[in-house]
């Protein structure tokens, strides 16, 4: 009975909503984009928004320009120490010798002898034939191939 009563009441609650918006008039309802964004027309708040992001990356880029800076006037002064000085001018030299060593073995070589050695990461091998010397150089980044006259 509680059940009947109950469904009764919603029923009659719903057809008296029913009947007072029957006569109510429709309108299309309309909504006006204000954000610049979402292609509404107030181009002052887009102009303020890219002036925003235009300033964040002037920022980051003049930080990232003055990091850059701060790292090159650091490595620059350990670069000119005395000791890294007299470091380069040790390693010039004795990149001198090997080179000299190098090219006195080449150059005492007979046509179709051919030899090698390694260096670190760098192997050379070399190879003499009658006109000219084919020298290969191997690095981990690739391979350099040199072809060298021998002369008359």
């Amino acid at each position: 009975m509680k059940q009947l009563a109950w469904v009764s009441a919603n029923i009659s609650l719903v057809l008296g909503i029913l009947l007072c918006t029957a006569d109510a008039p429709a309108a299309e309802l309309a909504y006006t984009l204000q954000s610049p964004l979402l292609g509404g027309g107030n181009a002052v708040l887009l102009q303020i928004e890219n002036n925003r992001v235009s300033a964040i990356k002037q920022k980051a880029t003049k930080e990232a320009a003055d990091e850059q800076a701060r790292k090159n006037t650091e490595q620059q002064a350990i670069n000119n120490s005395p000791a890294a000085r007299f470091a380069n001018a040790l390693q010039a030299q004795m990149f001198m010798n090997i080179s000299q060593q190098l090219s006195q073995r080449i150059s005492s070589l007979q046509p179709g002898q051919s030899g090698s050695f390694e260096a670190g990461d760098v192997q050379v091998a070399y190879t003499r034939n009658s006109s000219s010397v084919h020298v290969v150089i191997t690095t981990p980044t690739g391979n350099t191939v040199l072809e060298l006259p021998t002369g008359p």
